[in-house]
C-alpha cells in the first residue's frame, strides 16, 4: 500500500511540474484531472481504509478529478482561450521553481510532526510543493483562466497536508470543504466566462488598465 502511495504522489509532484512548464490550457486541464484522481485515490489508503475513507476518496476522484475539470475545460472553450500568452514568470523559470518547491518541502517536512500514522514520508513534502506550486500558477499567470487552475492545485495541496497532519478526517467536514471549493470554482469559472464576454480578454493585465 505504501508503494502505491508513493506512487500516487509522484503522479501529482509530475503534474505540478507539467502544470507549470505548459501553455496549453487543455493540457492543464488534464493535468488537474489525473492529480484530483491521484488525491482521491490516496484517500483510504492514508486515513484507514474504513467505508467514511472510501466514501470521502469517491467525493474526492468525483469533484476533483471529473467535475471541477469539466466546468473548466467548458470555460476555456467558451473564453476560445488555448495558450497562456506572456506569464510574468517564463516556463523554464516556474519549473525550476516547482522544483524548488519540491526541495522546500523536503526540507520543512521533518519540522511538522504529524501525530497521526505516518503512511508515506512522501505525503508531507509533495503536499507543501504543491501548496507552493499552486501559489506559484496563481501570481505568475496573466490569465484569470490560469489563475483557477493554480487556485485548485493550492487547494490540492492544502487537502493532502490535512490528511497527512490528521490522517483520519471527518466525512462531513470534508464533504462539506469540497462542496464549498466546488462552488468557489463554479463561480469563477462563470465570472472568466462573462469577463471574457465583456471586455474580450481576460488578460488580468489587460483588464487592469481599464481602471478610470
Amino acid at each position: 500500500m505504501s508503494q502505491l502511495a508513493d506512487f500516487l504522489l509522484v503522479l501529482m509532484v509530475l503534474a505540478n511540474l507539467a502544470m507549470l512548464g505548459t501553455k496549453a490550457l487543455h493540457n492543464s486541464v488534464r493535468l488537474l484531472a489525473l492529480q484530483g484522481a491521484a488525491l482521491g485515490a490516496l484517500v483510504p489508503l492514508m486515513a484507514g481504509g474504513d467505508v467514511q475513507s472510501y466514501l470521502l476518496a469517491a467525493g474526492v476522484v468525483a469533484l476533483k478529478g471529473a467535475v471541477y475539470p469539466w466546468v473548466l475545460q467548458r470555460v476555456q472553450r467558451k473564453v476560445r482561450g488555448e495558450e497562456e500568452d506572456e506569464p510574468l514568470v517564463g516556463y523554464t523559470a516556474s519549473f525550476f521553481a516547482g522544483i524548488l518547491a519540491l526541495t522546500v518541502g523536503f526540507l520543512l517536512a521533518p519540522r511538522l510532526a504529524p501525530p497521526g500514522p505516518e503512511v508515506t514520508a512522501l505525503a508531507l513534502p509533495v503536499a507543501l510543493s504543491t501548496i507552493m506550486s499552486g501559489l506559484t500558477l496563481t501570481v505568475t499567470r496573466r490569465l484569470a483562466l490560469s489563475q483557477v487552475f493554480g487556485y485548485v492545485v493550492l487547494e490540492n495541496g492544502i487537502f493532502l497536508f490535512a490528511l497527512a497532519i490528521v490522517g483520519e478526517l471527518p466525512l462531513l467536514l470534508e464533504m462539506g470543504g469540497l462542496l464549498e471549493v466546488f462552488f468557489a470554482v463554479f463561480v469563477m469559472g462563470i465570472a472568466v466566462d462573462r469577463i471574457s464576454r465583456e471586455f474580450l480578454t481576460t488578460d488580468v493585465d489587460a483588464l487592469g488598465q481599464l481602471r478610470g
